[in-house]
């Protein structure tokens, strides 16, 4: 989790291949939304255009599955799991691809929002806060160790708390006093078993 979190170096780290861990380009349980204050609007066949935002942004020649999807982004959104199913059932597992390329090129625009839910409860949303911003890959590297970065800072951002720092292009916005617990934790080096 190198936006937010520093991973300490391990042993056996020499020739450590970042893509080994891209099996699944986006965790199917985390929740993908828009901003609250994006809507979706379908225009022409295979064209949908997101409003709300300085200038609507367009979508252009989306396959019907994709079309969905992209609608059912729309907050509060939907688990990316069952969405990635939904485009491979009505589009086929081609379609998968250009899936996940618009939901970088979303992420990239600074309008997609990845949420961690915990027994219906969410408990903290990534924000990209930045065009460099690239989606993360699921899950966490076994046996690595992380720690907060020194850079990063906590702080309040209307009834929530975000998670920030000059070196990533993304925030992580804490709803839940677990998520912010799990911030504590990585005061100290650990595993993703260990800390939390």
């Amino acid at each position: 989790m190198r936006r937010v979190f520093r991973r300490k170096a391990a042993s056996g780290d020499e020739g450590f291949d970042k893509t080994d861990r891209l099996e699944k380009p986006v965790d199917p349980t985390w929740v993908l939304s828009l901003p609250e204050y994006v809507t979706v609007a379908a225009q022409a066949e295979g064209e949908l255009t997101l409003l709300g935002l300085r200038s609507p942004v367009t979508l252009r020649q989306v396959s019907p599955g994709l079309c969905d999807a992209l609608r059912r982004l729309a907050a509060p959104g939907e688990s990316a799991g069952r969405l990635g199913e939904h485009v491979r059932t009505v589009d086929g597992p081609a379609a998968l691809a250009r899936w996940y390329y618009h939901l970088q090129d979303l992420a990239r625009r600074r309008l997609l929002r990845l949420a961690v839910h915990a027994g219906g409860e969410r408990l903290a949303t990534l924000e990209p806060t930045a065009p460099s911003f690239v989606l993360p890959p699921a899950g966490a590297l076994p046996c690595r160790s992380y720690v907060l970065s020194r850079f990063a800072w906590v702080q309040r951002r209307g009834d929530v708390l975000a998670l920030e720092s000059p070196l990533t292009p993304a925030r992580i916005v804490l709803h839940d006093p677990r998520a912010a617990a799990l911030v504590h934790a990585l005061a100290r080096p650990g595993t993703a078993e260990e800390v939390g």
